[in-house]
């Protein structure tokens, strides 16, 4: 597929906007973590990441590439994504503190958008399935 020169220049500076967005948001969190609260650096940095994963996650149209790929391919994906997640607690457990809490946990994002990307079960009854308390921050 040939691209127009406005379309290659149109992606050049959404390239060149996403680059800089990068390096701010990195520097702000940076920022952010060397001078407040680790648990309060934590909480942003999470949604942060959660926010912009997502955000290209749904601008690349990945959830509807997953649902249409090969089983092969889901259950490869999806074992990486365990794999990366179970990766987070392990370094967690092998540097426990509170930065670690809240930095080992953005390995378990992929694999939470790996499960949003599957449809609802229509036998499911709604509900919340009764979340309870958990530790809304780190020990």
């Amino acid at each position: 597929m040939r691209r127009t020169v406005r379309e290659r220049r149109l992606l050049w500076a959404v390239g060149v906007l996403v680059a800089v967005s990068v390096v701010v948001i990195t520097i702000v969190l940076v920022r952010l973590w060397s001078s407040t609260d680790q648990n309060v650096a934590g909480w942003i940095t999470g949604f942060i990441v959660l926010g912009a994963v997502w955000a290209v996650w749904e601008a690349l149209g990945l959830s509807a590439a997953f649902r249409r790929a090969s089983r092969r391919t889901q259950w490869i994906v999806i074992v990486l994504a365990l794999a990366f997640a179970v990766g987070g607690g392990i370094v967690y457990l092998l540097l426990p503190g509170t930065a670690s809490w809240y930095l080992a946990a953005l390995p378990t994002i992929p694999a939470l958008l790996i499960v949003m990307s599957f449809p609802p079960d229509e036998n499911q009854p709604g509900g919340s399935g009764g979340a309870g308390d958990g530790p809304w921050t780190a020990p």
